[in-house]
């Protein structure tokens, strides 16, 4: 799936239950008045969700949860090139 989202820090987790259907999650950046200002808008988390096709969207601070919550291993070490996806 590929959702048109270009901005950095974010990461797009798709699951998929029993039955072969997925959920979608998109995980973004939310930046403050300072970092706006300074740095540029972006999109934020209600947004984002508004400008793509996923079913939720929530704060990548809260990515390691979310996987951990999923028992997926989190590594604190750069994925490899083929572990890389744009989306």
């Amino acid at each position: 799936m590929f959702v048109g989202f270009l901005e950095d820090e974010s990461a797009l987790v798709l699951e998929v239950d029993g039955s072969g259907c997925y959920t979608s999650t998109l995980f973004v950046k939310e930046h403050t008045a300072h970092e706006n200002l300074w740095q540029g808008e972006r999109s934020g988390v209600k947004a984002s969700q508004q400008l793509t096709a996923v079913d939720n969207t929530e704060n990548i601070n809260n990515l390691e949860t979310h996987l951990i919550k999923a028992n997926v291993q989190v590594s604190n070490q750069e994925p490899s090139l083929s572990a890389l996806t744009q989306i």
